[in-house]
């Protein structure tokens, strides 16, 4: 985001999160994630499971639930980072946009203008328990947004 903080102002250990997975498996094509959907427990992020990331690579990837204003609200309130299997939490503009969708980066506003970090593009998210730790190094180019190697430890 513009003026906002670059990744390598973030301590490393700010990249090790006790999550919780938030299981939004049965929303479908471009259905929103809303502040009743935002866990209040104790974590760092909440992971928004969806099962888009079974859509990697095909057209209907763009077509991804989304945190609506209020939902990214409320995890910035709660101080959660915000971890999503989909390309982002916001909804990506397509020829299927809805009415009354929220447009911009809305989502990305809320959280990171809380200073809340937004990991994007989670796989493999069934195969974690509701509560784990999220392990996710970005790579050090500098910038607001990185590659990471995104590790769910397990005890």
């Amino acid at each position: 985001m513009a003026e906002g903080r670059t990744l390598d102002t973030y301590s490393v250990d700010r990249f090790t999160f006790d999550a919780v997975r938030v299981d939004c498996t049965d929303l479908g094509d471009r259905d929103p994630i809303t502040a009743a959907d935002v866990p209040d427990e104790t974590a760092d992020i909440a992971i928004f499971w969806t099962g888009w990331d079974s859509h990697w690579g095909t057209d209907r990837y763009l077509e991804h639930p989304h945190l609506t204003v209020d939902g990214a609200a409320a995890c910035a309130e709660r101080g959660y980072a915000v971890g999503v299997d989909t390309l982002s939490p916001d909804p990506t503009p397509t020829d299927d946009t809805a009415e009354g969708e929220s447009s911009g980066l809305q989502a990305h506003r809320a959280l990171l203008g809380a200073d809340n970090l937004i990991i994007e593009n989670l796989c493999n998210l069934e195969r974690t328990p509701e509560r784990f730790e999220l392990r996710a190094y970005p790579m050090a180019l500098g910038g607001d947004g990185a590659p990471v190697r995104a590790v769910g430890a397990v005890e």
